[in-house]
């Protein structure tokens, strides 16, 4: 499976990556998004109420 990201992640990560397609849903608290990750991200728990399909990064909903 290739990446979906729009620029390529680093080598060294993608090295390492194993790309899979996405089936579960969490809620998770942050204090921003900076285009390339979370800032102080925290799990708060799992969702059943919505599939990988209906969520999208931040600020794009």
């Amino acid at each position: 499976m290739e990446s979906d990201f729009a620029s390529a992640p680093p080598r060294a990560v993608v090295r390492e990556a194993r790309w899979s397609e996405p089936i579960s849903v969490c809620d998770v608290e942050h204090r921003e998004y900076t285009g390339g990750g979370l800032r102080h991200p925290a799990f708060k728990g799992m969702r059943i109420d919505k599939t990988a399909d209906d969520v999208d990064l931040p600020g794009r909903h």
